[in-house]
């Protein structure tokens, strides 16, 4: 176990999907961890039973919070989550800037006044241009997004790069691209398809031919393990792909869930909704350069990961 005096580790969006697995991980991994949570915020109760976790609760993520928590702990690693935009309905385009960009901007600023060693900023796929070669996406890629919450994504990791580096701040940008897995939002399209199935209910699917990058939760979370466990050359402001490189179509995705759970091919009623027209027809990475770097490589392929899926979901697991 790590000594009680040495840095913690701050996660942002500590009650979100992917903030709250990381957390518990550290947590497990014998880290301390400072989750930095609004006292509005719901689902504390995924953070239940965390050795180690420190639960730091702010109004807001202003300068004046942001010093009150960084002040009075000591951390060595931030690794930023927190986001809007992600959940059906987040939207408003104020909010969208000041949840990306201006929350990002005062959480850098205020790393810098504290020592904060290093800083770990989340991406999105979300980021990217349409591919319309059919290629992987590569860090290389144009960053054009197609969606307002893309661009707010972009904005901030742009803007995060380039204040750290003036700040001195080390930082890494790990850009994610289909993270599923338990704990997500009922209405997102694994957690809709594993309810729909398991209650032997139709799904209303749209035709089905976008292909995907899906990634396991766990291997998601072994990503920014990867990365605090790298050496500080790791964190010189680039961008890394978190990803498997495997194209999966929904109606592949749709097939495996329907299979795994014994539950009838026909409940999956492709076409009854339509397709989005601006939703880019693939959206798949390339992990070369982070395996590369970190030696990190996804552990779960899409049966596996739905499978872990079902069996958390079935031991009333978060």
């Amino acid at each position: 176990m790590i000594a009680s005096t040495e840095a913690a580790v701050l996660v942002t969006g500590a009650t979100g999907f992917i903030g709250s697995a990381l957390a518990r991980r550290l947590s497990a991994d014998g880290h301390r961890v400072v989750g930095l949570i609004r006292r509005s915020s719901p689902r504390r109760e995924c953070l239940a039973g965390c050795p180690g976790l420190d639960i730091a609760e702010v109004d807001d993520f202003s300068p004046t919070e942001l010093d009150r928590i960084l002040g009075t702990r000591p951390i060595g690693t931030i690794c930023h989550l927190a986001s809007y935009g992600v959940a059906a309905g987040e939207s408003d385009r104020a909010q969208l800037i000041a949840g990306n960009v201006g929350l990002t901007a005062n959480l850098i600023e205020a790393a810098a006044r504290h020592s904060v060693r290093r800083f770990v900023q989340t991406g999105s796929c979300f980021e990217y241009a349409a591919p319309l070669d059919g290629l992987p996406l590569s860090e290389d890629s144009p960053v054009r997004p197609w969606s307002v919450y893309g661009a707010a994504k972009s904005a901030s990791v742009h803007f995060a790069r380039t204040l750290s580096a003036k700040l001195g701040l080390p930082l890494i940008t790990l850009r994610l691209f289909g993270v599923y897995g338990s704990g997500e939002q009922p209405q997102r399209l694994v957690p809709y398809l594993l309810n729909r199935l398991e209650r032997r209910e139709a799904a209303e699917l749209t035709p089905g031919f976008q292909v995907r990058d899906f990634l396991y939760i766990d291997d998601a979370v072994d990503a920014y393990r990867a990365a605090l466990a790298g050496a500080d050359e790791l964190f010189d402001g680039r961008d890394f792909n978190v990803c498997t490189g495997v194209p999966t179509s929904i109606r592949e995705l749709g097939a495996t869930a329907a299979e795994l759970l014994n539950a009838p091919a026909d409940l999956l009623r492709w076409g009854a909704l339509p397709g989005r027209p601006e939703e880019p027809a693939r959206i798949v990475g390339n992990p070369a350069a982070f395996r590369a770097a970190t030696g990190w490589a996804p552990r779960f392929d899409l049966r596996e990961g739905l499978r872990a899926t079902i069996d958390a979901r079935n031991h009333g697991r978060i």
